[in-house]
Parts: structure tokens; sequence; C-alpha cells
């Protein structure tokens, strides 16, 4: 009784403009994959998988044939002992690194530890 009935209609237009401008939005966001893409993808993948497989197929067969002939003719090469790899840092190195680092800090938070020291906390 309160309500007009051209306020309730334009009212639903609105709301009907607005749910359509939101439908519209959704859609323009929405990824469109053309088929012709999806075959170029699948494609490019078994083609790089195939290539992967052949390359170390052949490197594989390319050293144990070269094993056999060294084996068929005696001229093996000696084995080379297993090395552990060597660490980044040597003993003095890593020494020199924590002394430095260790008079930074107190440089740096000294001076800190010994107020809250002179206040008791």
């Amino acid at each position: 009784e309160g309500f007009c009935s051209t306020c309730i209609s334009s009212s639903r237009l609105q709301r009907s403009a607005s749910a359509a401008a939101a439908a519209a939005a959704a859609a323009a966001m929405a990824l469109v994959v053309k088929p012709s893409a999806v075959a170029k993808a699948l494609w490019f993948s078994i083609g790089t998988g195939a290539a992967y497989a052949a390359y170390f197929k052949l490197n594989r067969d390319l050293w144990s044939g070269a094993r056999q002939v060294a084996q068929a003719h005696g001229t093996l090469p000696p084995q080379q002992p297993q090395q552990q790899p060597e660490r980044l840092f040597g003993p003095d190195a890593r020494a020199t690194l924590a002394a430095r680092w260790n008079g930074l800090v107190d440089d740096t938070l000294g001076r800190l530890a010994q107020e809250l020291g002179k206040r008791g906390i």
C-alpha cells in the first residue's frame, strides 16, 4: 500500500540489470581455452617426453657400448676413489667467521645487555 507499482517495477529492473552486469563480468573473467591450444600443449608435452626418453636411452647405450669395448680390449681406466664433497668453508674460515660474528653481536647488543643488566631486567 505504501509502495507504488512503478517503484516496485523499477527496483526489479535495477536488480535484473545488476544481475545481468554481474553475469557479463563473470563471463568476461572466465578463462577461454581454444581446443587447438590444448592439442598443441598435449603434443608439445608428448614430444618433450619422447625427446628426453631418446636422449637418456642413447646416453646409456653410448656409455655401455664404450664400457664393453674397453673391457674387450683390456683398457678400462682405473676407478676413481669416491671423494666426499668439500665443505664450503674450512675449519679456519668457520672459526674466523664465528669470531667476527660474535664480535659484531657484542658491539651491537653489548650496550643494550649492559643497560638491561644495570636495571635488573
